[in-house]
């Protein structure tokens, strides 16, 4: 298990209640996490060591690491969208949020709509939602037929020539 993590599920009940052999193949790979008995989801070394992989991993943690402080906020540095696996008081947690923001934006909509009025968690979520805005205003422009081609910043071209004839003919040819 300490080269491929994934071995652990191949291993006997006796070895796979092993703490040491846990922790090793959860090292490798956090995945081993899920083969491995229900009792190691409240051992806070191996849970820590998986989050630390992959903030995914906090959704088989137990209810009590899902309130450990330093845990979730290692998912969430990981991972923003383990922010959802996280226990309701530490959703509350205005730096877990933040760490969250600092990577989606999209992580307002897991905080409780108390710390969303917070002027520092809107800020930086604004931030997100404006650059996200602005990308749409210029993908619409983009796409949006014609008429891109008179918006001097998205066209440099010549001027379409509007209701040419064979614009027209070929339209109606249709």
């Amino acid at each position: 298990v300490k080269r491929n993590g994934d071995d652990l599920r191949y291993a006997s009940q006796t070895l796979k209640s092993d703490r040491e052999i846990v922790l090793a193949a959860v090292k490798q790979k956090w995945e081993a996490l899920l083969v491995a008995p229900a009792t190691f989801r409240s051992d806070r070394e191996v849970v820590l060591t998986a989050v630390r992989q992959n903030g995914d991993a906090l959704r088989y943690a137990s209810e009590d690491l899902a309130n450990d402080r330093e845990i979730v906020l290692q998912a969430v540095g990981q991972d923003w969208n383990a922010l959802r696996y996280a226990s309701d008081v530490l959703k509350g947690d205005k730096e877990i949020v933040m760490e969250a923001l600092r990577q989606n934006g999209d992580a307002i909509l897991l905080a409780p709509a108390s710390l969303r009025d917070d002027e520092d968690i809107s800020r930086a979520a604004g931030s997100f939602v404006d650059a996200s805005c602005s990308r749409v205003r210029a993908a619409r422009k983009l796409y949006s037929g014609p008429t891109w081609m008179t918006d001097p910043e998205l066209y440099s071209g010549p001027p379409p020539e509007k209701h040419s004839s064979t614009w027209k003919s070929s339209v109606h040819s249709f």
